[in-house]
């Protein structure tokens, strides 16, 4: 059959692109934010968002939700604002929030989660 070395060369590019399959499959999750590639790991992001929040009273997110309600035609009870931060993902955001994607996603209809643009008013269950 095959000599020895010849075998040993071909168990290594078999293992090697099984690496190099591995590797590329993995920044592709974390790119898309499927493994949380997306979410905000910076302080300065992470202070701008609790900032942002904090600044934001009981009345103006209680308005704010409620129009973006009226334009998804959805009900505005027990809802909230998020303010996309750079490196968000909707994956990050539902996982902040105990939320699912599909739920952001049916409130937030305009919006297109492959394309965040930091600083755009996402409504949250």
């Amino acid at each position: 059959m095959f000599p020895l070395y010849e075998y040993k060369v071909m168990k290594g590019l078999a293992v090697g692109g099984f690496v190099l399959a591995f590797v590329v499959a993995s920044i592709i999750l974390f790119d898309s934010g499927v493994l949380g590639g997306g979410a905000a790991t910076s302080d300065s992001a992470i202070a701008s968002d609790s900032a942002a929040a904090a600044s934001a009273t009981a009345g103006e997110a209680g308005a704010e939700g409620a129009a973006a309600d009226q334009a998804a035609g959805t009900a505005t009870t027990g809802t909230r604002t998020h303010i996309v931060a750079d490196g968000d993902s909707f994956y990050s955001i539902a996982k902040k929030y105990n939320v699912t994607i599909s739920e952001i996603s049916q409130l937030n209809p305009n919006v297109d989660p492959q394309n965040l643009t930091a600083g755009t008013k996402l409504v949250i269950p």
